[in-house]
């Protein structure tokens, strides 16, 4: 019975690394398309709010008199925030 109880344990503990490797990789995944995502959408707000140019299209997507693209920016911003908390996170 000490055996068995012990391939058990091992088996449960297997099954949690890889559950915590997975969320790992998900995490670093989300933290390279967040950094994507802000190198994009801020040459595209750096275009519109400084040099008054559309780099793609016409610049008429704007939400209280701001770009559409700063609010893109500003969401992935807090995707990366939360990316790194969490691959801080020790668990």
């Amino acid at each position: 019975m000490g055996e068995e109880w012990e391939r058990i344990k091992i088996s449960v503990y297997s099954r949690y690394l890889q559950s915590n490797m997975r969320k790992r990789v998900a995490l670093w995944i989300i933290f390279g398309i967040s950094i994507l995502g802000m190198l994009f959408s801020g040459y595209l707000s750096y275009g519109e709010l400084f040099q008054q140019a559309c780099s793609l299209g016409t610049c008429d997507a704007k939400v209280f008199s701001l770009p559409s693209c700063v609010y893109g920016f500003v969401m992935y911003l807090a995707v990366f925030v939360i990316s790194i908390l969490g691959l801080k996170n020790k668990e």
